[in-house]
């Protein structure tokens, strides 16, 4: 994503690519990527349901953390326009 254009930012913005920490699975490590929508929410596909849906963009939290931390939130500038 950075090749391309893509910058890290600190805070998330309405539209920002968020990526997930990894979390073990049968197929090793598996990231996860979506998009922050605001209010705290985001949309991202589920394994489970087989599409996407909308949930807390930590996927919660649990004793005041995150459920999965965010590793990165990326925007473009292009978004700007």
């Amino acid at each position: 994503m950075e090749k391309s254009g893509w910058k890290k930012i600190r805070k998330p913005r309405l539209g920002c690519v968020l990526v997930w920490e990894g979390k073990k699975g049968e197929s090793g490590l598996h990231k996860h990527v979506g998009f922050y929508m605001g209010d705290e929410k985001a949309i991202s596909n589920s394994d489970k349901k087989r599409c996407p849906i909308i949930h807390h963009w930590t996927y919660g939290v649990l004793k005041a953390k995150p459920k999965r931390e965010v590793e990165a939130m990326y925007w473009h500038s292009e978004l700007d326009k």
